[in-house]
């Protein structure tokens, strides 16, 4: 069971960051990148255990902690479906133009 976790942890996190990286434009790809990602990690570390605890605590069984577990996997999927790839996008364009991506959607045009 660890091998299999551990190997689907592997090709996750493999391909994450180049991921993240193409959520956000050039111009603002670092600070957009780490800024999600460390808010995430607090936000989402210090809520899951806490949730999963208190899942335990009141079934009893850790198969809720699990099922809590899968359903959280959900948005993520979600997320992943619906954004759209930027392989081959031309950068100059996407600068100009505002982005392909979600996330330079969301910031905009430069200022």
């Amino acid at each position: 069971m660890t091998l299999l976790t551990l190997t689907c942890h592997g090709i996750i996190v493999g391909s994450m960051s180049a991921w993240f990286t193409e959520l956000f434009p050039t111009r603002v790809r670092y600070t957009a990148m780490s800024v999600s990602y460390q808010v995430a990690s607090v936000v989402g570390g210090s809520v899951a255990p806490l949730i999963g605890t208190a899942l335990l605590g009141w079934t009893g069984t850790p198969q809720s902690v699990a099922i809590y577990a899968a359903l959280m996997a959900v948005p993520g999927i979600l997320c992943v479906l619906l954004s759209r790839e930027t392989r081959g996008a031309d950068l100059a364009a996407v600068e100009e133009g505002g982005g392909t991506s979600p996330a330079a959607q969301v910031l905009g045009p430069s200022r």
